[in-house]
Order: structure tokens, then C-alpha cells, then sequence
């Protein structure tokens, strides 16, 4: 594997649209996927938050369960 393989990044099911309302094109990758660090500013993000709905986009948050014989092994 290349070193440029090694440090590709994905995209989440939301990515272009997430894009598309990225205005500052600030990005930072999360569990290996590539999520906006910024849309707008710090201040109109946290304005949003408090008066308005917001949304995010967890997709880089993996979870995983067991359950059964499996999950003594783990």
C-alpha cells in the first residue's frame, strides 16, 4: 500500500451535499472520512444551533454490536 493510499479518505452517504453548503471549504477527516470542520463561521454555526434546527452528519461515527458467542472473542 502507498503512502497516499494509506491516508485516502471517504466520503460519507452525505458528502455532496454537504459540500455544496460548505462555504468556507474547510474539511478534516473524522474516522477516516472527510466532514466539513467549518461551513460557515464558528459564530453563525453556534447562532444556528441556539435558535434555529441543526443537523449533522454521523456517518464517520462507526458503531458496532455483538451479541451471543461472538462477543466473548471480542
Amino acid at each position: 500500500m502507498s503512502d497516499f493510499s494509506s491516508r485516502a479518505s471517504l466520503a460519507t452517504p452525505l458528502h455532496a451535499r454537504t459540500a455544496e453548503l460548505c462555504a468556507t471549504n474547510h474539511w478534516t477527516v473524522d474516522e477516516g472520512f472527510t466532514v466539513p470542520a467549518v461551513y460557515s463561521s464558528l459564530r453563525e454555526e453556534q447562532e444556528a444551533l441556539v435558535t434555529r434546527v441543526g443537523m449533522s452528519d454521523l456517518s464517520a461515527r462507526r458503531v458496532g454490536s455483538s451479541r451471543g458467542r461472538t462477543r466473548a472473542r471480542i
